[in-house]
């Protein structure tokens, strides 16, 4: 079909050259990822680096399937190629004009990234930065465009004569005549056919993949595989790789094959089907499940404040540490991960001395009001790079496609995709089949799903859990993240949350009920002194004596619980509540705990006590007097005995003279023995048989002195 036809070769710096100054500053703002930092000094320098395969691998996350087909498929064909040869290799679903017409418009998408280009309108051309980026397409093995790189043109010509083919002109034009060569399957097949019958049955099984690969010593077995790499090298059907392994070009595997055979293409993406639901309904569903996740994030984090929990070695929380968070807050595990996850994004959560704890952030953002605290949550979970509730060890196998060669995670265009494909099925529109959604995600972004088909049912529950999602359609938050780069979510959030709720029902069976969203204040006040037990459209909260302690731990009093309660309970507290508040703020502090590093104990004189814990240049040691003769010092005993020396006293060490005053931070040190120290006088000490202990080590009786010596040394080691 194609015998003798000249496929030309239109190198991409020409292509760059002729394109005006707003497509050519287009396209380098689109790859200006691969191009910024470079040196780039003519329209050369650009080309090469354009098609360098770590550049071409970061322009392809973006691209739909069929523009990765379409690359694939051009790869298999050769570098350049006609559009018609191209658009009947790719099957088609359409008619022929409007096939065509799908294929012209991916390689016009492609040529804004100078993936692939056209000058003419009958060629295209792609990048050459493929061959090593796919090096097999669609199964095929290498394109012939390796064999051309790296042929002479004496060897060229000497391929062409065998094949019949005209050989005049330059470098250039022989390879072009090589490339129409590699187009015409028809040409291929006729070669092989007019091949030795033995050479042809060879070939056209390796073509299908059956040939049989000979184990042991065959001279005629051996003799016909030289025979058959003979005639197909010279023909440019197989060459050997810098392997030295025999390769067919992809080419002519794809002629000798078969018409039959063509490359996927799916130019249009699949439906997704959606049912009419209720805005309320949505917004309802969407509301209760962002409070819990609020009152879900607050548990947590109090718990990490009051109990810092160990982290991993190269950090985080391990599944015991989070198993034990989630049944203390009550929520479930992946709340759990996802609340550190959004909290150690927003600075509440740090890691300090290989322990999981809180920042001194924590208490203020408490304070503010759910909408403010929702907002945030959310903004940090669409710019979170990663997916924290993802299972592990999930990843798919894929077919030998491209999508195998890219190795891309940009979990943040994924996410965002995935609203967006709520967001476009309307409002007031719910998603019936979330497979169908997942497919079409995949045919918009193949390279970001390949092999993880639990992505975006992840995504899909983490935006549940946050209200970004209500049940299966969009919440006012997803239509905000999806209308700007910079949302703001504040009144969405207002929007998507209950209606703001500032009183309490207070039950007799120590309970306390609030309906809807309570406001930051109500919320502060219950959690310091109240159990929460449940959170959704109403929250439920327990009184407890170790709740009210707690409040009383930190800072509150009985009588200021009291009338914080009343207030938002807008009437009298229940009988049962109100005695419990008071008997707990009654007993509370009878029995106080005073920290202290040494005691100070005053024989027989508390008036210089008193002088002394009174004596404001003593004010660094903390002093406090418990008793008449005895005071604590908040330091230890060498820095108290330096301060009170310093101040004029006279304080003795409590393992010295008994006169004056005397500290004793820690038990008395004995004092090393001296050398001279009597045998008779250590065993008393001891209350143990120094000779008896002594005398199976030396194996019989030992000398007094010789025990007197271990003896010394015995002391030296206690001391």
């Amino acid at each position: 079909m194609f015998n003798n036809a000249v496929i030309p070769a239109l190198p991409l710096a020409t292509w760059l050259a002729n394109r005006n100054v707003t497509d050519l500053a287009e396209l380098l703002y689109r790859r200006r990822d691969h191009v910024a930092g470079y040196r780039v000094t003519d329209f050369h320098s650009l080309s090469d680096l354009l098609q360098n395969p770590w550049a071409l691998a970061g322009a392809l996350p973006s691209l739909p399937l069929p523009a990765l087909q379409v690359i694939e498929a051009h790869a298999a064909l050769g570098r350049s190629v006609t559009i018609e040869a191209l658009a009947g290799f790719l099957t088609a679903t359409d008619s022929p004009e409007q096939h065509r017409a799908h294929v012209v418009g991916v390689l016009d998408l492609l040529s804004a990234d100078a993936l692939a280009w056209s000058d003419d309108g009958v060629h295209s051309h792609l990048a050459k930065g493929f061959d090593q980026l796919i090096p097999s397409p669609l199964g095929l093995g290498p394109s012939g465009e390796l064999l051309l790189a790296r042929m002479n043109v004496q060897t060229m010509r000497a391929i062409l004569r065998e094949l019949g083919l005209p050989r005049a002109g330059d470098r250039a034009r022989l390879e072009a005549a090589l490339r129409g060569f590699y187009l015409d399957a028809d040409g291929i097949r006729a070669q092989v056919a007019a091949a030795p019958s033995a050479i042809r049955g060879e070939l056209e099984a390796m073509a299908a993949g059956t040939r049989v690969t000979s184990t042991g010593y065959d001279r005629d077995r051996w003799i016909l595989e030289r025979e058959v790499e003979s005639w197909a090298m010279a023909r440019a059907m197989l060459y050997r790789d810098l392997n030295y392994q025999l390769v067919m070009p992809s080419q002519v595997r794809r002629a000798l094959q078969g018409n039959d055979f063509r490359a996927p293409f799916d130019p249009a993406p699949g439906e997704i089907p959606t049912r009419p639901t209720a805005v309320d309904q949505i917004t309802g569903e969407a509301g209760s499940a962002a409070l819990e996740f609020v009152s879900a994030t607050t548990t947590v984090l109090g718990g990490l404040a009051r109990q810092p929990v160990p982290a991993l070695k190269d950090g985080g929380l391990g599944v015991r540490e989070i198993r034990k968070l989630a049944k203390a807050a009550r929520v479930t595990e992946a709340q759990v991960t996802l609340v550190l996850a959004l909290a150690r994004e927003i600075g509440l959560v740090s890691e300090r001395s290989s322990r999981v704890g809180v920042t001194e952030l924590l208490p203020a953002w408490n304070r503010t009001e759910p909408n403010v605290r929702l907002a945030q949550l959310v903004m940090a979970w669409w710019r979170l790079g990663y997916l924290p509730t993802i299972p592990a060890k999930v990843d798919a196998p894929t077919g030998p496609t491209i999508m195998t060669s890219v190795h891309h995670r940009d979990e943040r265009t994924l996410r965002q995709a995935t609203i967006r494909a709520f967001v476009d099925a309307g409002e007031g529109q719910s998603v019936t089949d979330l497979d169908a959604l997942a497919a079409r995600i995949t045919w918009s972004h193949p390279i970001l799903v390949a092999g993880r088909a639990v992505a975006i049912p992840t995504i899909v529950a983490e935006a549940q859990q946050l209200g970004v999602l209500g049940g299966a359609g969009g919440s006012p938050m997803a239509f905000a993240l999806s209308s700007a780069e910079e949302p703001d979510l504040g009144a969405a959030a207002g929007a998507t949350l209950p209606a703001m709720t500032t009183s309490a029902t207070f039950g007799s069976d120590l309970t306390v009920l609030v309906s809807g969203s309570p406001t930051a204040r109500v919320t502060t006040l219950l959690d310091a002194c109240a159990d929460r037990e449940s959170s959704g459209s109403a929250s439920l909260w327990r009184f407890s004596p170790a709740s009210i302690r707690r409040a009383l731990d930190e800072g509150s009093s009985a009588a200021d619980l009291l009338s914080s309660l009343t207030d938002i309970a807008g009437g009298p507290l229940p009988q049962p509540l109100e005695y419990l508040i008071t008997d707990i703020g009654r007993r509370y502090g009878v029995v106080s705990v005073t920290a202290g590093l040494c005691v100070l104990r005053s024989r027989g004189d508390p008036a210089l006590l008193h002088e002394i814990c009174s004596d404001r240049s003593l004010k660094q040691l903390g002093l406090q007097l418990i008793a008449p003769t005895v005071a604590l010092s908040q330091q230890n005993s060498d820095t108290t005995l330096t301060a009170l020396r310093r101040a004029g006293y006279l304080p003795a060490d409590a393992r010295g003279s008994a006169a004056g005053i005397t500290t004793s931070p820690n038990l008395p040190r004995p004092e090393t023995p001296s050398d001279d120290l009597d045998l008779a006088e250590l065993d008393k000490e001891l209350a143990v048989d120094i000779e008896r202990m002594l005398e199976p080590i030396f194996g019989g009786p030992v000398k007094r002195e010789a025990s007197e010596r271990s003896a010394r040394q015995r002391a030296r080691a206690m001391a």
